[in-house]
């Protein structure tokens, strides 16, 4: 069940500056067309990453117009390139002629991970002082999405580390 503050609390959130900085300087320096597609420069990406909801819906998401969807497609971004049109602000499809991160498709974040990995992000929730409303709707039980391609990657695990 979804804590009657939830969806509040989700509004509310702000992700860590760096965590922009990072995924604006991905776009920039990884995702060239990307980059040159946006025509932002880094204060222009930082404003349209925090203008973006972190979730959307009432389910809170991941998948869609957010600012998770993009975190995580940059750095998936660093060893794949293929994963730069996600980040995109504005609509671009990928090799597959997918577009990511516009449409949610109802992914909740537990799609996407392992229960070690949803383990791992709560705890580093908690250690950037994110409200545990944040991350207790993710839990384990929910099933699995159709995205096996970015399931359990450890990249995640990376990109956070360095905010750590």
């Amino acid at each position: 069940m979804v804590p009657a503050d939830f969806s509040g609390s989700m509004g509310s959130l702000a992700l860590p500056d760096k965590i922009f900085e990072h995924v604006c300087g991905i776009m920039e320096d990884s995702c060239e067309d990307v980059w040159k597609e946006n025509n932002v420069d880094q204060a222009s990406c930082k404003e349209k990453l925090e203008a973006l909801d972190p979730t959307e819906g009432d389910f809170h998401w991941v998948d869609g117009n957010t600012q998770i969807c993009r975190v995580l497609h940059a750095s998936y971004s660093l060893t794949n390139p293929l994963h730069c049109p996600h980040i995109s602000f504005e609509p671009m499809e990928d090799h597959k002629g997918n577009l990511k991160c516009q449409t949610s498709k109802k992914t909740a974040l537990a799609d996407l991970f392992s229960d070690k990995s949803i383990a791992f992000f709560e705890e580093s929730a908690t250690k950037f002082g994110l409200d545990e409303t944040f991350y207790a709707y993710y839990p384990a039980s929910l099933s699995p999405s159709s995205t096996p391609d970015c399931k359990d990657k450890t990249i995640f695990q990376e990109l956070m580390k360095r905010f750590i």
